[in-house]
């Protein structure tokens, strides 16, 4: 069985195919690498969000068993927000 070489033509197309699948994966995953930046952003934010509420329902759950009363451990909790 014998082997021909394929026409210069053919290989030069061939060549910048692989080369511009290369590219293109190189951007696949840089634009992965952002997506997942932004979800992980958001998820942060989320999860900031909801410690702050859970962090002010305890605030006001405390300030009116003291009736109204600003302790230190009130005004430094509120500070602290």
């Amino acid at each position: 069985m014998s082997t021909t070489a394929l026409p210069k033509y053919i290989t030069d197309k061939l060549q910048a195919l692989r080369d511009a699948r290369a590219a293109h994966d190189k951007n696949y995953q840089a634009l992965t690498d952002v997506v997942t930046g932004i979800a992980r952003c958001h998820q942060q934010k989320k999860d900031t969000e909801v410690q702050s509420q859970e962090a002010e329902s305890q605030w006001r759950t405390l300030f009116r068993k003291l009736r109204g009363e600003m302790t230190p451990e009130l005004q430094a909790q509120h500070h602290s927000r």
